[in-house]
């Protein structure tokens, strides 16, 4: 059995420790939604753009596959993931990064560069793998009425399908690169690189870079006018909520919620999720009962009863900014209770958590970039 903890109210410092590279914020522009079993063991699976309105469904009757590559993205979100045209960074930062990754007919990328010298561009990370087998490549492969159709993303971010895998790219080679963009000033910048294709040409591809002096989409929130969230970027910050030996956490039933975005991106959701769990009994032993989460959407059923609920789930509602939100009740100290009967004895164990969990979730639109995004989810803990 897993256990969950929460440092902090977003992530801990050991985990930034190991993820600093990364951007904070979430790509949310493809999202992956699960339906539930229907009355064969059979479910849907569907993937949506958020931003061009791109659609892939399939189900668990047909034959979906996708390529497992060691180093780049397979799969329909890959697919028809939104194609980077503008990142926002702020100047003088060592962490603005951003991840790339070959399609299914690029062998890799190379020359990431910057015209300006007030932008310095570097790939920190360069992950290739050269494949000698001549394995046809593709994202992905839905097999149906005894047809099967390949799709690949192409070099240029159109979605390409193919009925006959003598067609698809002749090779599964592939390229991940982390590159960071330091920039000694604010402005607008053009970076381009280039990508070398499995047939032998080279195309190149350019992006904007857009340094200001706090680079994050989000300048702060607040919950009862006390700060849950504030931009690594800025020095501008406020009173935190915090209770002694606990970030994040207040005595407070009720407050309002305020979010404070930073020039170029605009506030699309504010949501708030109480933890979502019921009572079960145990597909084994019909004298045992115990709690669990229900299933996140974004989670398949069979990964759902792989993990026997223990994936966390919420219960979501939205929203206006600056308004009065209400902490949830719900302690999930829950998930460790067991009601247990054996003959006439009975073992009863109960569990209550010191605090309980509301999670927020803030979904943002980025203008120059035209694509939709999460941050992580940020915790507020009602002390009990």
């Amino acid at each position: 059995m897993r256990t969950f903890y929460r440092l902090g109210c977003t992530v801990s410092t050991v985990a930034l420790f190991f993820t600093m590279l990364m951007p904070l914020s979430v790509k949310a522009e493809t999202r992956t939604i699960y339906s539930d079993f229907d009355e064969n063991q059979n479910f849907t699976t569907t993937v949506t753009n958020e931003d061009t309105k791109q659609v892939v469904t399939w189900n668990s009757t047909e034959g979906y596959d996708e390529i497992t590559n060691p180093v780049s993205q397979r799969g329909v979100a890959a697919a028809i993931r939104s194609e980077l045209k503008v990142k926002t960074v702020a100047v003088k930062s060592y962490f603005a990064t951003e991840e790339f990754f070959t399609t299914a007919d690029v062998e890799k990328l190379t020359n990431f560069k910057s015209k300006s010298s007030k932008l310095k561009v570097k790939v920190l990370v360069s992950d290739e793998y050269t494949d000698q087998s001549l394995r046809s490549d593709y994202d992905y492969s839905i097999q149906k009425d005894g047809k099967t159709t390949y799709y690949y993303r192409n070099v240029m971010g159109t979605v390409v399908s193919r009925d006959n895998e003598k067609y698809l790219p002749s090779n599964r080679s592939a390229g991940k690169y982390t590159v960071r963009f330091y920039a000694k000033k604010k402005g607008t910048y053009k970076v381009s690189y280039d990508a070398i294709l499995k047939n032998g040409t080279t195309v190149n591809k350019t992006f904007k870079v857009i340094a200001r002096e706090d680079g994050s989409p989000v300048k702060s929130v607040t919950y009862a006018g006390k700060q849950i969230f504030h931009s690594d970027d800025s020095e501008e910050k406020e009173e935190e909520l915090w209770l002694k030996g606990m970030k994040c956490a207040t005595k407070r039933k009720s407050g309002p919620i305020k979010v404070v975005m930073n020039k170029g991106f605009s506030l699309k959701a504010i949501e708030i999720g109480t933890p979502s769990i019921v009572l079960s009994d145990s597909e084994y032993d019909e004298n045992y009962k115990f709690y669990k989460y229900t299933r996140n959407p974004e989670i398949s059923p069979e990964q759902y009863d792989y993990d026997r609920g223990l994936e966390p789930d919420y219960k979501w509602k939205k929203v206006k900014n600056g308004k009065k939100i209400k902490l949830g009740k719900v302690n999930e100290g829950l998930l460790k209770c067991i009601d247990y009967k054996q003959g006439q004895d009975r073992f009863l164990y109960k569990n209550k958590y010191p605090y309980t969990t509301t999670a927020v979730r803030i979904t943002y639109f980025d203008k120059k970039d035209k694509t939709t995004h999460r941050l992580p989810l940020i915790y507020i803990y009602k002390a009990q």
